[in-house]
């Protein structure tokens, strides 16, 4: 049994690495838990998504969680990473922050879950 986590800041295996060390029977299962997840996730509505602090009435930050990924990952995080690394070009990185902020007064207004 390959034990993935899909958090690369914990103790463990990365999904890729299992997911690719896996038989195509386990793809499969690997696809289903992760569908299944993911549709857990997603049950939970709120009129403020993210993270919650113990319950769903709780908001545990002062941000907008479309905004908080918005600094994380398009600015500074994942897309970041990948212009700095030569893995994607300025216009290209320019182009993927424009949308996200062209996106987000709508992300904030569609109904929410976790």
């Amino acid at each position: 049994m390959i034990v993935l986590l899909p958090l690369s800041q914990k103790n463990g295996n990365r999904l890729y690495n299992g997911y690719m060390e896996a038989s195509s029977s386990e793809h499969l299962r690997i696809y289903i838990a992760l569908g299944e997840v993911y549709r857990l996730i997603h049950s939970k509505q709120s009129d403020w998504a993210g993270i919650w602090d113990g319950d769903l009435t709780k908001k545990k930050y002062p941000i907008h969680p479309s905004e908080f990924y918005r600094n994380a990952e398009i600015y500074n995080g994942s897309n970041k990473y990948l212009f700095n690394n030569n893995i994607i070009s300025n216009e290209l990185y320019e182009k993927i922050c424009s949308l996200w902020d062209e996106n987000l007064s709508y992300m904030k207004q569609r109904p929410n879950s976790f």
